[in-house]
């Protein structure tokens, strides 16, 4: 199950992407597997769409370096049990709620 949502300060990168498509465990049921699947799915689906990306904190460790240029569109977070995809714009989570909603 995934949930679209805005970020805000809460979360680090926000002053670089705007939303996050967070990858969660359906209601009632904890299915480890299936919800890593979901996620491996809507990553590859992102890396075929936008082009290849990193993980959240190497994307912002790069970013403030010209000579590693990094994906404006996406990046991915996964640390503590966390499933997310971070977008940068409207026009990207739109096109994720296309395929994914």
């Amino acid at each position: 199950m995934i949930q679209i949502r805005k970020t805000d300060k809460r979360h680090t990168g926000s002053e670089r992407f705007a939303y996050l498509i967070e990858v969660k465990s359906n209601p009632g049921k904890f299915d480890r597997a299936a919800r890593m699947a979901e996620f491996d799915q809507l990553r590859q689906w992102c890396w075929s769409t936008w082009g290849a990306s990193c993980d959240r904190e190497h994307w912002l460790t790069m970013s403030h370096q010209d000579q590693f240029p990094v994906n404006p569109h996406w990046c991915w977070h996964t640390e503590f049990n966390e499933l997310k995809i971070y977008l940068a714009t409207d026009k990207e989570v739109t096109w994720a709620k296309l395929k994914w909603s």
